[in-house]
């Protein structure tokens, strides 16, 4: 992501999952794949197939917002 391309699911899941656990969210790789496939308005297992896709501005921020929010131990 560093190098300017757009992020892609994989790797926004990865360091989402390790925002989570650091916030001590138990089931953090869980909840950052089930909030990434929510704002894709996609099923998780449809999630394995596009994680190399590249997502939109629009896409990211909505994620992150997603993100922050469970990390402040709102329910999914």
């Amino acid at each position: 992501m560093s190098d300017g391309a757009p992020p892609r699911p994989l790797e926004l899941t990865r360091l989402a999952a390790e925002h989570l656990a650091g916030r001590g969210i138990e089931d953090a790789r869980l909840d950052a794949e089930l909030l990434l496939a929510h704002v894709l308005g996609l099923r998780r297992l449809d999630l394995y197939l596009q994680f190399e896709r590249p997502l939109e501005p629009a896409e990211v921020d909505a994620y992150r917002e997603a993100v922050r929010r469970r990390a402040s131990r709102e329910p999914l």
